[in-house]
């Protein structure tokens, strides 16, 4: 009994037991590599991992909601990158447990303990095994873990050194979690900050307002700014590759500062005596001790103020040299601030009305625990955060991300739950016990879609118990160990998938992949995985290398910038977009830039190339004269206010210039919100926006707009149907495809202005001469252009090449 009670009182054996618990269950829920796919989120999974293997520059090269490290977790397998995705995923899972169990110990009571168990490791396991976003919830879970704990020593009286360097592996841990996705990184460095400011103030207050408690905050948080800067400088620097030498690099002042912990002893004998106890004299003690040059003694490394001035050097440094950083951040914010107005997707009301539900029972269990317990705001504001976000992350893109937040209602919900029992009596603790209890499993029981009136939940999820009980077969077992500590095993079974399903990206002929095998090529919109199946080695994508993706003006210049700079020798283009958008839509500088300087490698009307996972396909080369220039664009008329579902006649806006033939029409379109669209656009989500052209009196077809893009011009004159179609324009020729009316349309008018500003521009066409035109022979072709007097080779420029005339 003795040994029992010794084994479990002992801080390091207890944690060497958790460590134990934590690594053996986590060999156990360790998810395996994705092998690379077909598809469009394969695509950018596939892209992830390619990016490390070419040493892309994240924020220059490229630009993505994840970050540098996100293919460790959400990448899929490139040859002899199987080992450290395998442990990283492993290492994640194993953080996960580890801080789980910690946090179940600190629990008072065993039903409570019982609870946290069951919402932290096994209702997360459930879904892992269903396959429903187990790693977002792992990084949810090990966030709001880090934030609880953070707030804890925070509020403490003295912070040992050893809680700092702590402190400073947090600030680690979310400058990772920040290379991983932005999202990641922006939450755990927002929620530790909500948890230390609003410690910081409870504490302040309870001992007295004196400057040492807000002295000691200054030292935790300093302690967690320079964990953070410090991994973001190690994470983003170019001259490292590896992520784990990264990790060791971000980590070496921690381990240095755990060991000076033993060896530094503290001056006492310039502490203030007892009956000199003011303000001024207690800060002039506390900068004395805490700045202490001498020959034998070195500086108070573990100072707030000495920390401090490490955090302004790292922030100055990040500001003056470090160009990689900037440019990630930047980059990713871009994206995140595009993403909301031009990736909503509306789905079934009863699943809005459910989401709803959920975070009203969030909502009310925040407000019960910031009024029972009002030191709980250091960790309830961040729980409603999260959720807040999940739930908008959930319902922008209304299909199966929906889960993000029905997945992770539930351990909202413990967590708000958690941080009430103990400050209600015993009359009342039973009911809220038996309360929360009930609640947490409503959440269960939405997430399983009983409580949605059309049951849609069960096309992305259907709760199949026999996957659980198989994680803990011998067999996966076996297989799991063999995977993580005989990792060649694995990686050859993953690869030899690959071989099966890449089968639907091969071009054909075979000559055709060996042509582009050694040029520089992109492919567009996005299957990025014809890289893999093809063998293509000198890939060389456009930042945002998923059209669909550039969604802003800021992020369609990069793509375009990044295509004057380097021309590709050759362009897979499939004529394809998503959310019912026009082609022509996504990055439309960027495609109106390849229109005017890129061509079919083909100009006959030969049958394009099929491609199982695209259809058809054509592949694109560069011109030596450019058809148009995108920086030659010329207003067409003045800026007009138009209505809402009010038709624009083209015909009468060609009329106005000259010749419409050769020409380019272009529409600037400046969609503004009402007030209450601002708040609306900036809590929950963007209502889709329609463009309506209508070809002809029996067709007419309706078009997703990007609001940002759509600002700086798209193409509106001529909208292809099909690939077909589209070549033409590529081949210069005047469209089949002409629109001759447009007017724009929403489901939910109140979030706008009465009126959209429409500018409409058109860019002149104009061929180069061909080096064999015979001026006399073209007359003799066409008569019309005789009998009209004009000069023969300005006209093939200006109007017959566009016509598809013969000219010899």
């Amino acid at each position: 009994m003795r040994l029992k009670q010794n084994l479990f009182n002992s801080p390091v054996r207890r944690t060497a037991l958790l460590v134990l618990l934590a690594a053996l269950f986590s060999l156990l829920l360790v998810p395996g590599v994705p092998a690379v796919n077909t598809g469009l989120d394969p695509s950018w999974q596939f892209a992830l991992t390619k990016a490390h293997v070419e040493r892309m520059i994240w924020g220059k090269d490229v630009i993505f909601t994840f970050g540098p490290f996100g293919y460790l977790f959400f990448g899929s397998l490139i040859k002899e990158n199987f080992f450290e995705m395998q442990i990283a995923l492993y290492l994640l899972r194993f953080a996960w447990l580890f801080l789980s169990l910690q946090f179940i110990l600190k629990l008072e009571k065993l039903p409570l303990q019982l609870f946290g168990t069951f919402a932290l490791i096994l209702f997360p396991t459930l879904l892992s095994s269903q396959g429903i976003g187990s790693i977002e919830i792992d990084f949810i879970l090990i966030i709001l873990l880090i934030t609880i704990d953070i707030a804890d020593i925070t509020s403490e009286k003295e912070i040992p050194g050893t809680r700092k360097n702590k402190l400073y592996v947090y600030g680690v841990a979310s400058a990772f979690m920040l290379m991983v996705k932005l999202n990641f990184g922006l939450l755990s460095m927002a929620c530790p900050l909500i948890a230390i400011i609003i410690s910081s103030f409870f504490k302040w207050r309870s001992s007295g307002y004196p400057i040492d408690s807000v002295l000691k905050s200054f030292a935790v948080l300093n302690w967690f700014l320079f964990g953070f800067l410090a991994g973001c400088i190690a994470f983003l620097n170019a001259s490292i590759n590896d992520p784990f030498l990264a990790i060791l690099v971000a980590l070496i002042p921690a381990i240095f500062l755990f060991l000076f912990s033993f060896f530094s002893r503290k001056d006492s004998s310039h502490r203030n005596p007892s009956h000199n106890n003011s303000i001024t004299n207690r800060l002039k003690s506390y900068f004395h001790s805490n700045l202490q040059f001498s020959k034998f003694q070195f500086p108070n490394v573990q100072s707030p103020i000495f920390v401090f001035l490490i955090v302004l050097c790292s922030v100055i440094s990040i500001i003056a040299f470090q160009s990689n950083v900037r440019n990630f951040i930047i980059g990713s914010l871009q994206i995140t601030s595009g993403y909301s107005q031009s990736m909503t997707v509306i789905g079934p009301v009863g699943e809005l009305q459910a989401g709803c539900f959920l975070l009203q029972i969030i909502a009310s269990l925040a407000l019960v625990a910031l009024f029972v317990n009002p030191e709980s705001a250091a960790v309830v504001i961040p729980v409603c955060l999260f959720s807040l976000m999940s739930f908008k992350h959930g319902f922008i893109r209304h299909d199966g991300h929906i889960l993000a937040f029905a997945t992770s209602a539930p351990i909202y919900i413990f967590f708000l739950s958690c941080f009430t029992f103990k400050r209600f009596n015993r009359s009342l603790l039973i009911v809220w016990k038996f309360l929360c209890y009930f609640l947490f499993a409503l959440a269960i029981t939405f997430l399983i879609a009983l409580g949605v009136p059309n049951s849609s939940f069960t096309q992305y999820y259907k709760l199949n118990l026999q996957n659980t009980f198989l994680l803990f077969s011998p067999e996966r077992i076996a297989v799991q160990a063999q995977y993580l500590f005989n990792p060649k095993v694995a990686e050859e079974k993953i690869l030899g998938q690959e071989v099966i399903t890449l089968a639907k990206s091969k071009l054909s002929p075979v000559s055709l992949a060996a042509n582009l095998r050694n040029k520089s090529v992109d492919i567009l919109p996005w299957s990025a995985s014809i890289v893999a199946a093809n063998d293509l080695r000198n890939w060389q994508p456009a930042p945002i290398f998923q059209a669909y993706a550039a969604y802003t003006r800021w992020l369609d210049e990069k793509n375009l910038a990044s295509y004057q700079a380097n021309p590709r020798s050759r362009i897979v283009y499939s004529f394809r977009s998503i959310d019912g958008r026009h082609p022509y839509f996504d990055q439309p500088r960027t495609t109106l830039f390849l229109i005017c300087n890129y061509q079919p490698t083909s100009r006959s009307q030969r049958q394009e190339e099929t491609v199982e996972d695209l259809g058809e396909i054509e592949i694109l080369r560069p011109i030596q004269t450019p058809i148009c220039s995108i920086d030659a664009a010329q207003p067409v008329g003045q800026l007009t206010e138009i209505a809402w579902e009010k038709p624009i006649d083209l015909n009468n806006v060609r009329a106005t210039y000259q010749n419409e033939v050769g020409n380019i029409l272009l529409a600037k379109i400046d969609v503004q919100y009402s007030l209450f669209g601002k708040i609306y656009s900036k809590l929950f989500r963007t209502p889709p926006i329609e463009l309506r052209a209508r070809y002809n009196p029996n067709l007419e077809v309706r078009y997703r707009l990007v609001p940002d893009t759509a600002k700086a011009g798209i193409i509106v004159g001529s909208l292809p149907l099909n690939l077909k179609s589209s070549m033409r324009d590529f081949m210069g020729y005047e469209s089949e495809d002409k629109v001759q009316e447009i007017y724009f349309a929403s489901s939910h008018l109140s979030v706008f202005k009465p009126t959209i500003s429409v500018q409409f521009e058109r860019i002149r066409k104009q061929a180069a001469l061909p080096h064999d035109f015979d001026a006399q022979q073209y007359l003799e072709l066409h008569e019309d252009v005789k009998a009209a007097g004009v000069d023969p080779a300005e006209h093939f420029r200006t109007r017959g090449f566009f016509e598809n005339r013969a000219y010899k």
